[in-house]
Formats: C-alpha cells, sequence, structure tokens
C-alpha cells in the first residue's frame, strides 16, 4: 500500500483541485479533459481530469456551478 496521500487544494470560493498521489508536483506537457467531453450532456460542476505525458489520472480540478468556468 502506497504511503502518498491525496492532497485537497482550494484555489476559489467554489473551487478547487484534488491532486492524486501520482500527481508529480509541476505538470509539464499534461492532457486536461473536461468532464461534460466524456458525458456530453452533463450537469453540475465543471470537472476536470489531468493527465501526466503517460497517461496516468494525476488530478481532477472542480469548479462550482456558479464559479466561472476556465477556458481549456
Amino acid at each position: 500500500m502506497s504511503l502518498e496521500k491525496f492532497e485537497l487544494e482550494i484555489t476559489g470560493p467554489r473551487t478547487a483541485y484534488l491532486k492524486l498521489p501520482t500527481h508529480p508536483g509541476v505538470l509539464k506537457g499534461a492532457r486536461s479533459i473536461p468532464l461534460v467531453n466524456l458525458l456530453g450532456a452533463y450537469q453540475g460542476p465543471y470537472v476536470v481530469f489531468d493527465f501526466d505525458q503517460q497517461g496516468v489520472l494525476v488530478g481532477i480540478e472542480i469548479v462550482g456551478e456558479d464559479e466561472e468556468e476556465p477556458e481549456v
């Protein structure tokens, strides 16, 4: 079992970023995929999955419904 931990960073009043134990600390060449791109007709907070260059999920950004969606 890994001793690494999840790290939740509150980035705004209704936004947060969850760093998974696989997060390298600094993302270079990451690929970001919004949840709406995967599901289509999704309703809820704006959610983005971040993957490293090898395709490993390293983080999840969550933006509350009343916050402005970031440009992707």
